[in-house]
């Protein structure tokens, strides 16, 4: 199949739980998303994973990459901890030693391979970078489709 992405109609879900309800009530055909975020119905055959849009296959998942179909795109389904523009410096330095903390931490790397995440974890400075380079990378990858 030639899924030509300007014809496909793009419908915003606020969260899994609206979207987990759109696809098994048959309301949208297909959807990216975490493949965490559908784990059990993943598991139980309620739903099917199509691709990972990672540069490699998923351990523990027998699903192919996007990149295995001819998809040169890798999505990231990352997660930051975001502040508002009036948290003081004193604040913010201290948010920052606490992650530093819990990402560094044996529980912290417990929870990653239970989950089958990898580790992201970024310094401010190294994540305010990637903030900016994401930003323009979705906008052409968008674009390139025809939702932006």
């Amino acid at each position: 199949m030639n899924l030509k992405p300007k014809l496909v109609r793009y419908v915003a879900h606020d969260g899994r739980g609206p979207l987990l309800s759109a696809l098994l009530d048959g309301k949208v055909s297909f959807a990216a998303a975490g493949a965490g975020e559908f784990a059990y119905q993943l598991r139980t055959g309620e739903l099917r994973a199509l691709a990972v849009m990672a540069d490699s296959r998923v351990k523990g998942l027998d699903v192919p990459t996007g990149r295995e179909f001819g998809v040169n795109v890798e999505v990231l389904n990352w997660r930051g901890v975001l502040g508002s523009p009036g948290v003081s410096l004193t604040e913010r330095s201290g948010l920052e030693q606490l992650i530093w903390r819990l990402a560094t931490s044996a529980e912290w790397k417990t929870y990653l391979a239970s989950n089958n995440w990898q580790d992201g974890y970024l310094s401010p400075s190294q994540f305010h970078s990637f903030l900016n380079v994401e930003r323009l990378r979705v906008r052409q990858v968008l674009g390139e489709i025809g939702i932006l």
